[in-house]
């Protein structure tokens, strides 16, 4: 009995550590499930969640970027095809921002409201690209620039800050899963091992358990070794795309720096610069260019030629350089301009091809210089070289009029004593008293051409003295007026009594005035061989201003035959005449240029043939002598 009941204890010790045993067993089994799909779990979350979000965020990163890279190209588009087929581009990014948006709100575990605020801020951005599209459209490039490097630059990078954090919030999730899962699988150890210690009666049964154990673990191993080197493979992608999208973000800033530094250069530069296409429509142009049209880059841009300049000059002017341009070939021609605001100008104008990459002109560039300072100093320098031989011709022909004047002066005297001497000696009303009054008129005809001649060759030395205008005019015109009215010859004079004072040699020009006056008085008389009520020389004096100085201006007009061009060339060579061989020596007006040149002055002329002719005589005052 005692057997049997220790039997009985055995059995019931056996049965209640069996049932323990299986009770601990069940517990042990239970607790390992449990961790086992717990590991399962965080694995499954891992992927489901934080992985698919970090995934998401990526590619959102990505997309966002190109997305505003693309605006760039927007705005540096030259045309509007090329602006509506970036626009496209970009429409398919954000289509793609939204899906990933989409996945990342439907996995994310964190605060859901951080996406929804980011999504927010793509949302908008819209509004600002649909701006800078606009814009663009409208011609206005660089405020689309300016939106794009400001409000939209801003933008961007307040989205992928907070695209970023999501990022962050994911991998920081992950790495959550992965040490909750670590430790159910240290658990899940432990709890095998005291299954061992307290089953091992059900050693085959715990040895197959441990062996299925092993084999779900090594599996488990195997799945998260996988999933570990897929997420390496994608991070090391990941950084390669970032790495890549730096560099090309860093190049991209470059190249806008470097624009940006040439558009300076090209806007600063004063001369005119322009890009049409081959329709002739302006693409683009600097400042200068707006500056001299006086208009704005709205009024000029995406517009025509003939739209600003009209159909007439477009096709005179602007069409035929630029039908040479487009066929491939650099113009360059100068001519005169007139603008609204700069005026009048010579330009130097250059038309350079724009080759696109398959050798064909899809537009040019107009550059236009204004050289009228250059073309006025090349006018200037002509002058005076022409002044320069003028002199010299004048210096060559005085020395030879002073030889022929010293040599002939003499035997003329001789002659002239001579001729008197015969006259004296016969008899009044004879042939040969007439013919030695015809020998001293004749000699005293020569005899003056000598005085003209030596005071053409010595210049007469007085002094500069300060004199009165009224009284230089009216000495000059009390000598001849009495002609004049033999001549029926109305003579208007307009002196201002309030001249100032000129230092000159006086008798120099009234010498000069008189001068004026005959030859005036000779083409009234050629004209009008009666009274005319235009047989008119007038005489005015007014002050004027050259080259920042003040000039006494004395004009002589009549309103006789006139001058040709032709012989307005050579009027004051000496010598050269119009008039018959006892009516002028050609000496006249050479020995007045010569005078007013020696008083720095200018003598011009201005005539229309029978109309009118306008000599004027040009003075500079010294205000140091007023």
């Amino acid at each position: 009995m005692t057997i049997q009941l220790e039997n009985m204890r055995t059995g019931t010790r056996l049965v209640l550590g069996l049932s323990l045993v299986i009770v601990v067993f069940l517990i042990i089994g239970w607790l390992t499930f449990f961790n086992l799909n717990t590991m399962f779990s965080y694995t499954e979350g891992l992927y489901r969640h934080p992985y698919a979000v970090s995934t998401a965020s990526l590619r959102l990163q990505r997309d966002i970027i190109a997305m505003h890279r693309s605006m760039k190209d927007v705005v540096l588009a030259l045309n509007v095809e090329s602006i509506n087929d970036t626009r496209i581009i970009v429409d398919e990014y954000e289509q793609s921002v939204y899906k990933e948006f989409d996945i990342i709100l439907e996995r994310f575990l964190g605060d859901k409201k951080k996406v929804e605020s980011a999504r927010q801020h793509f949302v908008e951005w819209k509004p600002i690209r649909d701006e800078v599209t606009f814009l663009m459209l409208a011609g206005e490039r660089e405020q689309a620039a300016a939106i794009t490097r400001g409000r939209g630059a801003q933008h961007l990078h307040l989205l992928l800050t907070n695209v970023q954090w999501i990022v962050d919030y994911a991998e920081n999730r992950a790495q959550n899963f992965q040490d909750k899962a670590a430790e159910s699988k240290k658990n899940f150890m432990m709890f095998v091992s005291i299954g061992i210690l307290c089953s091992l009666f059900l050693a085959v049964f715990i040895y197959w358990t441990i062996a299925g154990l092993k084999r779900a673990e090594k599996d488990l191993k195997a799945y998260r070794n996988r999933l570990e080197e897929t997420v390496a493979e994608r991070t090391q992608e990941f950084l390669t795309t970032n790495i890549n999208l730096r560099k090309e973000i860093q190049e991209r800033l470059r190249a806008e720096e470097t624009l940006r530094h040439f558009q300076y250069i090209v806007s600063n530069t004063t001369d005119m610069m322009a890009l049409r296409d081959t329709n002739l429509t302006y693409l683009a142009a600097n400042t200068a260019y707006f500056n001299a049209l006086g208009l704005t880059a709205a009024e000029i841009i995406g517009f025509k030629d003939f739209e600003i300049f009209g159909e007439e000059f477009t096709s005179i002017t602007i069409k035929p350089h630029a039908d040479r341009c487009l066929a491939g070939e650099e113009v360059h021609y100068q001519d005169w301009f007139d603008f609204p605001v700069t005026g009048r100008s010579f330009m130097d104008v250059a038309y350079f091809p724009c080759f696109n990459n398959l050798d064909k002109v899809e537009g040019f560039v107009i550059v236009a210089r204004n050289i009228t300072d250059q073309k006025k100093a090349d006018e200037e320098r002509d002058k005076l070289r022409v002044q320069v031989i003028q002199s010299q011709r004048l210096a060559s022909v005085g020395t030879l009029a002073r030889g022929v004047a010293h040599e002939i002066n003499n035997p003329i005297n001789g002659i002239l004593n001579y001729a008197q001497l015969i006259k004296d000696s016969i008899d009044i009303g004879s042939r040969e008293y007439e013919f030695a009054s015809e020998i001293i008129v004749e000699t005293e005809r020569v005899a003056g051409i000598v005085q003209n001649l030596l005071t053409f060759a010595q210049q007469d030395m007085q002094a500069h003295s300060l004199a009165r205008m009224t009284d230089i005019i009216k000495g000059a015109t009390s000598l001849i007026q009495t002609i004049n009215r033999g001549d029926m010859i109305k003579l208007e004079l307009d002196v201002p009594d309030d001249l100032p004072k000129l230092k000159c040699r006086s008798q120099q020009i009234q010498q000069v005035i008189m001068n004026l006056l005959t030859n005036a008085r000779d083409a009234l008389n050629e004209r009008y061989k009666e009274y005319d009520e235009d047989k008119i020389i007038r005489i005015y004096v007014r002050t004027i201003e050259k080259e920042g100085r003040r000039w006494i201006r004395i004009t002589v007009e009549d309103h006789g035959t006139g001058i040709s061009a032709d012989v307005r060339e050579r009027i004051f060579d000496p010598f050269y005449t119009t008039k018959g061989r006892t009516e002028g020596t050609g000496l006249g007006l050479s020995i007045s240029h010569g005078i007013v040149v020696d008083h720095y002055g200018e003598l011009t002329v201005e005539s229309v043939p029978n109309e009118y002719t306008r000599f004027h005589l040009d003075l500079p005052i010294n205000d140091e002598d007023e």
